[in-house]
């Protein structure tokens, strides 16, 4: 779609990347699935420095955990759209739309191979965000089959030191 912004991170932290590794053992590419998470600019920094962070039934949380404590992730981008919010006010002189959204794109250690719309996610070390979408107000979601195989071809690259 026209104005959508992608950004694919190389690597996270590298504690943070062992400790997801670890999840993954032997059978790293069946192991693991794209998920969708979206949040908003404030907290984007947080999260690429520091990595998704269980904040459920703290000052922190957002959303209330109607399915549990955990970090919240979609399937589908819009699962994940809906609570994707806004830039807003930004430097007058930017090349960023105010009404762009943010969402993550994850990758899930021990994703489930049963269909499952919605992750709630316990132990942070099973997510690593690997992209940053910055979404136009009018951005539709295509579906899940669309973007699957080029995740997780992406995925697989980062892992094994290929991505360049």
């Amino acid at each position: 779609m026209p104005q959508t912004q992608q950004f694919l991170l190389m690597n996270s932290h590298h504690e943070r990347e062992k400790a997801f590794e670890t999840h993954l053992g032997a059978t790293a590419s069946a192991g693991s699935g794209p998920v969708f998470h979206g949040t908003s600019i404030s907290r984007l920094y947080l999260i690429l420095s520091a990595g998704l962070k269980n904040v459920s039934n703290t000052p922190l949380m957002r959303h209330g955990a109607a399915s549990g404590p955990g970090i919240y992730c979609g399937d589908e981008q819009a699962t994940s759209l809906g609570y994707s919010q806004a830039i807003g006010n930004s430097w007058s002189n930017s090349a960023i739309d105010q009404q762009m959204r943010v969402m993550l794109g994850c990758e899930l250690a021990k994703y489930p191979t049963a269909n499952t719309p919605t992750h709630v996610v316990q132990d942070e070390t099973r997510v690593l965000v690997r992209y940053v979408f910055l979404l136009p107000a009018n951005y539709h979601t295509p579906p899940r089959r669309h973007v699957v195989p080029a995740m997780s071809t992406a995925f697989a690259m980062l892992r094994s030191g290929r991505a360049t």
